[in-house]
């Protein structure tokens, strides 16, 4: 089998070439001198020579090296799954409209109980005598599939035929299970759709990615995902007990059998974002509430901050305002990568790159989890401690602020009062989530003793 090669924007090699570091989390991969080699040739886009194999599945287990797009398949090969819950009737065109993009591919669409009756020709149309969920509907299709691959895509979304036959070349590695192409959100006029142009739910942003739980890519969602049919089968396809999460679930399942999974942002598709304000936080609700059904059947897979303890602690102290104790957590912090960047051979403009950006991303990350999960045990944590509404604002202004800087859509007071309401309903939704479940795991974070790792 040959395959062309990228390395992940996290690759770097030291001083004298016989060390990598690359992938999420980033690791350290000691390299032979054949190793070397083959490193060189990857970063030059070199074909690879004989014996190559060990060293690159370690890289790409690691997610510092994607393999790259190629020859698409057939359409024949795929066929397309779209669960219908119409209830519009400006609905029904835009089914068609989608089914005829895939006129040349097997086409599915199962009515879920629609209250608007759904009318389709060419294709194979199935109904739920009563409204069961994407989940359901998904798996009612799989039963009448006899394509190698599946294509879900929801009635919201929209993607080319051809771009789903190179998007289904990832499967030439028969380790591949699932592959999902970057969906951003339709650009429309409205405030919420440029909003969403910047900061949709979907996107999981422009880096290509081995899709696991707790790297930079935890999931991918099933608005537009493509699978193997005999691979979903032994998952036994999605959760149908799940109305929301069940693509993280899927997901999660197969990352535990050993099938991969990746996220392919060459490829894109586009999804139409939420008209009202109401619908824009029911939607957001909704997501939150999964987090605890998450937790329960994946545990720390779906905890809201994963840190090791120097860092865990540096926040802590820092958002409860006590300066001393913060600093001395960060100052460990600081050593404890040093010592364990320059023992793998790092040199030192490389290792303070890594650290800072490492604090950076923490930041950013503890402030996400301040606002989507624990805003409201750390507004009940005010009554004793007010100052950690300090915290909470700036949680809240900072991380909006940042974004606006980057994507300057809409004015700043304006993207950062809807971010706010983004993640104050997600956390609403964890909250009750929560209470269901009757369990803390969803607000649980993941904190890890320092080790020092070797490079490998």
């Amino acid at each position: 089998m040959t395959i062309a090669w990228r390395i992940d924007s996290s690759w770097y090699r030291n001083g004298d070439g016989h060390v990598v570091f690359g992938g999420s989390p980033l690791r350290a991969f000691k390299l032979s001198d054949a190793g070397v080699a083959i490193a060189t040739a990857l970063e030059q886009s070199k074909p690879l020579g004989a014996g190559h194999e060990q060293l690159t599945d370690r890289l790409v287990q690691a997610g510092a090296l994607h393999p790259s797009l190629s020859d698409a398949v057939s359409p024949h090969e795929i066929t397309v799954i779209i669960p219908a819950y119409v209830c519009n009737p400006e609905d029904l065109p835009t089914l068609q409209t989608l089914i005829t993009q895939f006129q040349n591919h097997p086409v599915i669409v199962v009515d879920d109980a629609s209250p608007i009756e759904v009318t389709a020709t060419g294709i194979t149309l199935l109904r739920h005598p009563t409204n069961r969920g994407p989940a359901a509907a998904r798996n009612t299709a799989l039963q009448q599939v006899s394509s190698q691959f599946i294509a879900f895509v929801d009635l919201d979304t929209s993607i080319t035929s051809e771009n789903l036959c190179i998007l289904a070349s990832h499967f030439k590695d028969g380790k591949v299970g699932i592959v999902t192409p970057r969906i951003t959100s339709r650009a429309s006029p409205s405030i919420i759709g440029r909003y969403e142009v910047a900061r949709s739910p979907l996107d999981m942003g422009l880096k290509p990615a081995l899709v696991k739980p707790l790297t930079r890519v935890s999931f991918v969602p099933s608005a537009i995902m493509l699978a193997r049919t005999d691979a979903i089968r032994q998952c036994n396809g999605f959760n149908e007990d799940m109305r929301f999460g069940e693509d993280v679930d899927l997901v999660w399942r197969f990352v535990d059998t050993g099938v991969m999974c990746r996220y392919e942002p060459e490829i894109m598709g586009v999804h139409t974002a939420r008209t009202s304000l109401r619908q824009f936080f029911k939607q957001r609700f909704n997501y939150g509430t999964s987090a605890a059904v998450l937790a329960h059947r994946h545990g720390s897979y779906a905890a809201p901050f994963v840190a090791n303890i120097f860092l865990f602690g540096f926040w802590i102290c820092l958002a409860f305002w006590l300066p001393l104790m913060a600093g001395l957590f960060l100052f460990a912090q600081i050593i404890s990568s040093f010592v364990v960047l320059l023992r793998t051979g790092d040199n030192l403009f490389h290792a303070c790159a890594t650290v800072i950006t490492g604090i950076v991303n923490s930041a950013r990350l503890f402030a996400d989890a301040m606002t989507r999960v624990w805003l409201l045990p750390a507004l009940l944590i005010s009554v004793f401690y007010p100052q950690i509404l300090w915290t909470v604002l700036l949680s809240f202004v900072l991380p909006g602020l940042f974004e606006w800087f980057r994507f300057h859509t809409l004015d700043p007071f304006t993207y950062v009062a809807l971010r706010a309401i983004d993640n104050s309903a997600y956390c609403i939704g964890v909250t009750i989530g929560t209470l269901k479940q009757k369990s803390l795991a969803a607000l649980s974070p993941k904190i890890t003793v320092w080790r020092s790792r070797r490079a490998k």
